[in-house]
């Protein structure tokens, strides 16, 4: 399925998946949509926060990453 998500967010991301999985499993999508959304949220309210959480695990410095998610949309 292809689908450009007008309407739906203002992420430039792209999540891939096969058409029988969409059929299969549409309420896990849908679950995981809004866990990007709410994760998105957080990390819009809490920049320094998600900064420090996301800098071992990516291993760039936090005033970076900041930078980074202050960009993103």
């Amino acid at each position: 399925m292809v689908r450009d998500g007008q309407g739906l967010s203002l992420h430039k991301r792209y999540y891939l998946a096969s058409d029988s999985y969409v059929a299969d499993n549409g309420s896990v999508l849908g679950v995981l949509f809004d866990k990007l959304s709410e994760a998105d949220t957080w990390v819009k309210a809490n920049p320094a926060e998600a900064a420090r959480r996301l800098a071992p695990l990516w291993k760039i410095e936090t005033d970076i990453i900041e930078q980074a998610n202050a960009r993103r949309s």
